[in-house]
C-alpha cells in the first residue's frame, strides 16, 4: 500500500483521468507508473545500444 498526499485539483484530476479510462484511481496510478516506466526503459536502452562499426571498403 502506498499514501500519496495531493492537493484537491491533483487528486480530481486523478479522478477524471481514471473515469476517462473506466479505472479506479488505484487502477490508474498503476497504469501511469508502467507507462512511465517503460517510456524511461525503452529511453535507456537506446541510450546504451551499441553503435554499429563503420563498414570497411
Amino acid at each position: 500500500m502506498l499514501r500519496v498526499r495531493m492537493s484537491d485539483d491533483e487528486r480530481r484530476q486523478l479522478e477524471w483521468l481514471a473515469d476517462e479510462d473506466g479505472l479506479t484511481a488505484s487502477d490508474a496510478v498503476r497504469q501511469l507508473v508502467r507507462r512511465a516506466f517503460m517510456e524511461r526503459a525503452t529511453e535507456l536502452a537506446e541510450a546504451v545500444k551499441p553503435k554499429p562499426k563503420p563498414k570497411r571498403k
